[in-house]
């Protein structure tokens, strides 16, 4: 009795999985097809939608972003200051910032940075959508969510 409990089990989360990944590959296979109609110009978009996304995903990141480099910068500073010094360098660690900072380390903690607050501000708003069921009440008036939502979201991640 207990091995089949077990195995019933089991195969619950294999479905549940299957179903998941299910989902997010449609959803995935729909904003790809979204993307590439309004790139092509096949596709309707809310350019009104499309600026506040990029408004959001660009300026108002900025200050976190400016925060966290800034941080970044004087720890990479003290640090390479603290090695440099032990060889009689410390005149290279404004070079060693401004280097590796703009090459390096400014793209990749902008990104980050980016990625993260922008995906969490946009989760959280569609969410909301979700749960005050706005999203249905697009669907029912022949609104696709993902051409209405979705996409112009991505494009200005992308574009930001």
């Amino acid at each position: 009795p207990q091995e089949s409990d077990q195995c019933v089990r089991l195969g619950r989360w294999g479905l549940a999985a299957y179903d998941e990944a299910h989902a997010l590959v449609t959803f995935l296979g729909q904003a790809v097809r979204s993307v590439g109609a309004i790139l092509t110009g096949r596709g309707r978009m809310r350019w009104r939608t499309f600026g506040v996304a990029l408004q959001e995903s660009t300026a108002s990141a900025l200050p976190i972003v400016t925060v966290i480099s800034l941080l970044v910068g004087l720890i990479v500073a003290f640090l390479g200051a603290v090695v440099l010094q032990r060889f009689g360098a410390d005149y290279f660690v404004s070079y060693l910032v401004s280097y590796g900072m703009l090459r390096e380390l400014g793209a990749l903690m902008t990104a980050i940075i980016m990625t993260g607050r922008t995906g969490a501000a946009f989760a959280a708003e569609l969410g909301s959508m979700q749960v005050n069921e706005e999203i249905d009440a697009l669907e029912t008036f022949g609104i696709s969510p993902i051409d209405f939502l979705v996409t112009p979201r991505i494009l200005a991640v992308v574009l930001a």
